[in-house]
């Protein structure tokens, strides 16, 4: 018997813009080199940008965390979007989000985000074993 974990995000493009302007020396604090460089060679790196941001608080969501488990800006990067050969968006954990995957006996992971001209969204399912339980 397997359950679902489900996480979802949205993020107003334009305040992650003014993040972007304020604090770019802050960017790969959140997002791996590969997420930058996809995201500095489109027109406008706030959208692909804000759906990465989504996508990542989406997966910390459906992981059972929140920013205050002491990782901080840090928590991000261990979750990384990465882009199939197909395009398709999966994730993929590190470190302490790995850890935690494992404790909850996830077994698969799935993504999907969207964008319009002022939002971005992502929806975050896992497959994990039944009777391990969110702490």
């Amino acid at each position: 018997m397997s359950r679902l974990l489900q996480g979802i995000d949205l993020v107003e493009i334009q305040h992650l813009k003014a993040f972007m302007e304020r604090h770019a020396s802050r960017l790969p604090d959140i997002f791996s080199p590969d997420e930058l460089e996809y995201a500095m060679a489109r027109s406008d790196p706030s959208i692909p940008l804000a759906g990465r941001f989504a996508a990542k608080e989406a997966c910390l969501k459906a992981l059972g965390i929140g920013l205050g488990m002491g990782e901080g800006l840090g928590a991000f990067r261990a979750v990384e979007v990465v882009r199939q050969p197909s395009g398709r968006p999966t994730l993929a954990l590190s470190g302490w989000a790995e850890r935690r995957s494992r404790q909850l006996g996830v077994s698969d992971m799935n993504l999907t985000f969207s964008h319009t001209g002022q939002y971005a969204v992502a929806s975050v399912i896992m497959t994990a074993k039944a009777g391990e339980e969110l702490d």
